[in-house]
């Protein structure tokens, strides 16, 4: 039905005609042997996840750390030759570092660094004596953030690293009984905090010290968690009463709570922000999973990037965003009709307009993508 809004995004659209045209979306994902492939991160241009690819020497299927630079053919492994590393992910991404988990065989992960190659893999300090089961979830600047088992407690406990320092910091704030750290932006660290008086996760937020943790709970929730940082703005998720996860936003105070989802959804996440776009997931009961980008702090101001996906693609979701060079990554997920598991793919954006003047053109030109955009194999 072609309404007012319709008649609206079309005025729009002939205005700016070049709203949809600088967006491409390449599938990441090469074929055989790779069963499935995530894009989890990007960061300076390229994006990272992992490969499910035969493992010698039995040829087992398990996950390999992977980087691409925007194509499918740039995969290349970051499993260090070198030890007894058999698998992992990469998780997290700067323009200069990539961050990860590998595994050994002993059960227990391991938290890497690396700038680009796998020859540049190191290991992250750990506190062998007190802490177990490190992992890393995320990085900026000369940070990195996870969380590890107390090992008296077994309770997991957020955890910071500063690439400058021989040991990590533990953000675990007094009596709480679990804590998590999965996202920083170089000054300040979020994810979500658990104690016995809440019942549920809080939405946390620190500066560098368990001492600094802040509380960001909406009031009227069930439970929240910070999923991205960037430049003093939280983004996240939020559980009702009800059990329906609304994305959120906050700028460092539980009373700064913005609920980004849109009127005609039934669920969203926020997954990561640059500090002026947000990326996330929107669910709707008929069509599913939509990676979606908010080009604002207004639920009005999100766009559905599977729009800009060809026909083949059935769900999909946006984990990561980045700005490189004037353009604005976004890398994720989706399932795919040629494929039995999800497999990556990257949203680009050349060309970003001004801050405050990208808005109206996308938001314009999303409704009208009844002709959707190619996805590229290259």
């Amino acid at each position: 039905m072609k309404g007012p809004l319709h008649a609206l995004a079309f005025t729009f659209a002939s205005l700016i005609p070049s709203a949809a045209a600088d967006w491409r979306s390449v599938m990441l994902h090469p074929g055989w042997p790779a069963r499935g492939t995530s894009a989890l991160a990007t960061g300076g241009g390229l994006q990272g996840g992992y490969a499910s690819l035969p493992t010698p020497p039995f040829d087992v299927v398990a996950d390999q750390p992977m980087i691409w630079e925007t194509s499918s053919a740039s995969m290349r492994s970051l499993l260090p030759a070198e030890g007894a590393w058999y698998g992992g992910q990469i998780v997290g991404m700067s323009a200069l570092y990539q961050v990860g988990n590998l595994n050994d065989g002993s059960g227990l992960p391991s938290p890497v660094r690396w700038q680009g190659s796998a020859e540049t893999c190191v290991l992250l300090p750990q506190d062998r004596v007190n802490y177990l089961a490190h992992t890393v979830d995320g990085t900026a600047g000369r940070q990195a953030v996870g969380s590890a088992n107390h090992a008296r407690t077994g309770n997991r406990n957020a955890i910071l690293w500063d690439f400058d320092s021989a040991s990590p910091t533990v953000l675990h704030p007094a009596g709480a009984r679990w804590s998590y750290a999965t996202a920083t932006d170089g000054r300040t660290q979020g994810g979500r905090v658990f104690f016995n008086t809440f019942g549920q996760f809080h939405a946390a937020l620190w500066s560098g010290s368990a001492d600094s943790y802040v509380d960001l709970h909406p009031a009227g929730m069930r439970r929240s968690e910070v999923h991205g940082v960037a430049d003093g703005v939280q983004v996240g998720e939020a559980l009702t009463t009800q059990g329906r996860a609304r994305a959120m936003l906050w700028r460092g105070t539980a009373q700064s709570a913005v609920d980004l989802t849109p009127d005609d959804v039934y669920q969203a996440w926020v997954y990561a922000t640059t500090g002026q776009y947000h990326v996330g997931t929107t669910y709707t009961l008929d069509v599913g999973s939509r990676a979606t980008l908010w080009l604002s702090d207004d639920p009005a101001s999100a766009v559905n990037l599977h729009h800009f996906l060809d026909d083949g693609w059935i769900t999909s979701t946006a984990v990561s965003a980045s700005m490189h060079d004037g353009k604005l990554y976004i890398s994720g997920r989706g399932s795919h009709r040629d494929y039995l598991r999800e497999v990556a793919v990257v949203w680009v954006l050349d060309n970003v307009p001004a801050p405050g003047t990208l808005a109206l053109p996308l938001a314009a030109a999303a409704p009208l993508a009844l002709r959707r955009r190619r996805t590229t194999r290259p």
